[in-house]
């Protein structure tokens, strides 16, 4: 496809231009088996991943996703300029060691590693048909086992219906361990919003915030799946005790949570607003977590939320 011209190369459509890059990127590695498949990520977002397996190589084969390439592509980068970054990206990865598939298809190793991750169950309708999970509210728990890859750090792989019939478990055996498990491997941090804006900015910015009006991050300690640590015991209980009130859960996505004492000047039906705006303009659709506020009753440790999303 080198030699297209322009005019050629702008009349690709998506699913041509994925061919190309397969089909190239074949050409170019004539002993590997390079294939595109589509492959269902979290609120049911489907992506186009491209693999390229070698003979002989490692077992872990991480998917090269299409999409962002193609707007690339759309707004003037060149196929070969696009091909030529795949090809770095598979050369960095491919002498990556291989991982233990044998240890995964153990249960007890793989019941060490389990962790949850929360997400939206109207969401995640496909998704949650190939997954094993347990309703939390109108969330949903899913899980992970955790590996250690060297060179790939502390990557993960989602457990699917298959692999819990292999394992010989059931969900609430999943949720067992990962409930053990997350609070463990993935450490629970809670921020006061000032300080996260002092970071982010580099100043002092918000220091002076009443206490009356503070508000909290909530995320485990890589920052990654961290709303997930609104099922760790006794975090909710620790900071609601901690201002003396309920609390205000603003989902501000997959990654974490916000957390504000839930007193009497404060409009539910506004902070629902508020986080939908949230999430139609700044939200990445794979990381939405909810559209609507959760509360925290500090007196029952319950979470409660309002189902028609005009507050609580």
């Amino acid at each position: 496809m080198q030699g297209k011209d322009s005019k050629e190369r702008d009349c690709l459509s998506f699913e041509g231009f994925c061919r190309c890059i397969r089909i190239d990127i074949s050409h170019r590695l004539e002993h590997a088996e390079v294939t595109v498949q589509e492959v269902l990520k979290p609120n049911d977002v489907k992506l186009h991943g491209l693999t390229i397996r070698k003979k002989g190589g490692s077992n872990i084969c991480p998917a090269i996703y299409l999409e962002a390439f193609y707007d690339e592509y759309l707004h003037g980068k060149s196929l070969d300029g696009i091909e030529q970054i795949i090809l770095s990206v598979y050369q960095r990865d491919k002498a990556k060691a291989t991982f233990d598939t044998e240890s995964f298809k153990d249960w007890e190793w793989a019941r060490e590693r389990i962790v949850f991750r929360l997400v939206s169950m109207g969401r995640n309708r496909e998704l949650l048909e190939e997954v094993p999970y347990v309703p939390y509210l109108d969330l949903a728990a899913t899980f992970h086992c955790l590996v250690d890859v060297p060179g790939l750090g502390g990557a993960s792989i989602a457990v699917h219906n298959s692999h819990m019939e292999m394992w010989g478990t059931t969900a609430d055996g999943l949720y067992a361990a990962a409930v053990e498990n997350t609070p463990r491997l993935l450490p629970p941090v809670i921020h006061s919003m000032a300080e996260v804006l002092e970071e982010l900015m580099g100043g002092t910015c918000g220091q002076d915030m009443p206490a009356d009006k503070a508000m909290y991050v909530l995320s485990n300690r890589d920052g990654n799946n961290g709303a997930a640590c609104l099922l760790y015991q006794g975090v909710l209980q620790g900071l609601a005790d901690l201002v003396g009130a309920d609390l205000y859960i603003l989902p501000k996505n997959v990654h974490g949570v916000i957390l504000m004492p839930a007193e009497g000047g404060t409009d539910p039906a506004g902070l629902d607003r508020i986080v939908r705006e949230v999430n139609d303009r700044e939200v990445h659709p794979q990381e939405i977590l909810s559209d609507h506020v959760y509360r925290y009753i500090r007196e029952t440790g319950e979470v409660t939320y309002n189902a028609g999303g005009d507050g609580l």
